[in-house]
């Protein structure tokens, strides 16, 4: 049996932060004006190449229009609000910590409830089978505007609107202050206009629960198709070390690979597409229980990596299923893959794709204690990510089927 965990990833991470008031808290002028030089000090000082994404002109101006929206007894919410708005600036190791309203001031926003979109493109939202012309009186392209505003920058744009989906619940309802009982206009398929009142619902990580289902680490074997799949949802060491019986993901691996003879498969699965990164740890511990020569990255930002060759360990066919939310340490677990030639890659392109900004530092401002977070180095790679077997893959996907196996082993050979 195996036992499930519970994983912190940052990713997808709202933040509970805790306040003892049955009030939001409500701070200064000078206090607000205080914690919003502090965050955007920090980011100029210590980020390694914080115009990566906007122009400098660019960024400054956001920061004085942010600025210019701070005010005279503002509460807590209203001031994360205010700096989240630069969110879209950044990469995806920097900046504001997104705030789970509902658990963090309870007696204010307990009641929420949220609406779930069936998708969202850069302008449009799909929701109940039908396209959104409206919410509360707020057009469909406006939403996503200002909700884009709150989203990191990202090499990969199919991330970007992953994480536009998949937060939409909670930022609709926390920045946009779209509240239920929800007045949604649809356009019908005749194109004529449909008006719904909707109530939403109380849960707003449907989407995330679905597909990362709390198991960092799990594994599927099929001995009659000599077929291992590995799920590695995260290279977290805090998350995949399992109090009592697994001590280290190490000890894991050399259970999986001698006790349960993965190496004896033909074929071996190691499945990243939800894994959002961790530690570089796991990853060379993954890494390493495949037989390899030895490996050099080329990192334009921080050097050359060498990585020694592997003779003993698994000897077969590796696939490598990545996708968007194939980030930070998992992107280096993808490029090890590729420029050892070990592996044959399945999926999308991960959520990097040349620059990484890691790893990532946690700070909190000093009135309001919100926290948030900055990279620490810049790293670049000449690398080509494109997949070797395109596979399409939804951003809140549950799992890979047998038959779904097989089909990426066929597309293969027959790619040959």
């Amino acid at each position: 049996m195996k036992k499930k965990y519970i994983v912190l990833v940052w990713l997808f991470l709202l933040v509970k932060v805790s306040y003892s008031q049955e009030r939001v808290p409500i701070y200064s002028f000078a206090q607000v004006t205080e914690d919003f030089d502090y965050y955007i000090n920090t980011l100029r000082t210590k980020h390694p190449n914080l115009y990566a994404f906007v122009t400098e002109d660019y960024f400054n101006k956001e920061v004085e229009q942010a600025r210019s929206m701070l005010t005279d007894s503002m509460n807590i919410v209203d001031l994360w609000r205010t700096m989240l708005r630069l969110q879209h600036c950044l990469d995806g190791h920097s900046g504001m910590d997104y705030i789970d309203l509902k658990h963090s001031f309870p007696l204010v926003y307990g009641g929420a409830s949220y609406l779930y979109p069936d998708s969202v493109t850069d302008n449009e939202i799909f929701m109940n089978g039908m396209k959104v012309i409206s919410i509360n009186g707020m057009e469909a392209h406006k939403i996503i505007h200002e909700l884009d505003k709150c989203i990191w920058a990202e090499e990969n744009p199919k991330l970007r609107l992953c994480h536009l989906r998949g937060y939409f619940p909670s930022l609709t309802y926390s920045v946009l202050k779209l509240v239920p009982p929800y007045k949604v206009v649809y356009q019908g398929v005749s194109g004529e206009e449909i008006v719904k009142t909707e109530i939403g619902i109380q849960d707003h990580f449907t989407d995330f629960n679905k597909a990362f289902t709390g198991i960092p680490f799990d594994y599927k074997l099929y001995p009659e198709e000599s077929i291992a799949y590995l799920e590695v949802n995260s290279f977290s060491l805090p998350c995949l070390a399992e109090d009592g019986l697994i001590e280290t993901f190490q000890k894991t691996l050399d259970t999986l690979f001698v006790e349960k003879k993965i190496n004896d498969y033909k074929y071996l699965f190691i499945d990243i597409s939800k894994n959002t990164g961790g530690g570089d740890g796991p990853v060379l511990a993954l890494f390493n229980k495949l037989q390899h020569d030895t490996v050099v990255v080329v990192d334009k930002g921080t050097g050359n990596y060498i990585y020694p060759q592997v003779i003993t360990g698994y000897s077969g066919h590796v696939f490598v299923i990545a996708g968007h939310w194939t980030y930070s340490a998992a992107h280096l677990f993808y490029l090890l893959m590729k420029n050892s030639h070990r592996g044959i890659l399945v999926g999308e392109p991960p959520g990097h794709y040349y620059q990484v900004y890691a790893p990532l530092v946690r700070y909190k401002l000093p009135n309001t204690n919100l926290p948030f977070i900055c990279a620490k180095k810049a790293h670049g790679y000449d690398v080509d990510v494109t997949p070797d077997v395109p596979w399409s893959i939804d951003c809140f996907h549950e799992t890979f089927t047998l038959d779904d196996l097989k089909k990426m082993i066929e597309l293969y050979n027959h790619k040959r």
